[in-house]
């Protein structure tokens, strides 16, 4: 019948609304997703990292998309959390990552959402 079916590739997109400087970022994060959903390989890599990660700073990462009320993420989605927790920590360059989650933890959202949790990020700097 007619309707979709699985195919080969991902489709990603932005929106053309966001600053200029912030569409770098955007396409990195939708890109990697699309690499996530189309290579087993890469996502079971991804899967053993989120699985060595620092308990408390990966805490923090599910927990801050609690605190910000445009994210609705079904944290029951094992799938969903494995690709969101890569897409964050990729769409920047790894010299940026330390700071990117301490600006992070510097949102007043985060700060009033979860205190200890923000300062453990600041105090081991990301």
């Amino acid at each position: 019948g007619s309707g979709y079916k699985a195919g080969r590739g991902a489709v990603i997109s932005i929106s053309q609304g966001s600053a200029s400087w912030l569409r770098g970022r955007f396409i990195a994060h939708e890109g990697w997703h699309g690499i996530f959903f189309t290579d087993e390989k890469f996502r079971n890599a991804v899967t053993a990292v989120y699985y060595t990660m620092d308990q408390k700073s990966l805490e923090f990462l599910t927990k801050f998309w609690h605190t910000q009320s445009d994210l609705d993420y079904d944290m029951n989605d094992e799938y969903l959390v494995h690709n969101e927790f890569m897409a964050y920590l990729m769409q920047q360059p790894f010299p940026d990552v330390a700071d990117y989650f301490v600006h992070l933890a510097n949102r007043a959202s985060v700060i009033n959402g979860i205190p200890e949790l923000a300062a453990y990020v600041r105090k081991n700097k990301g």
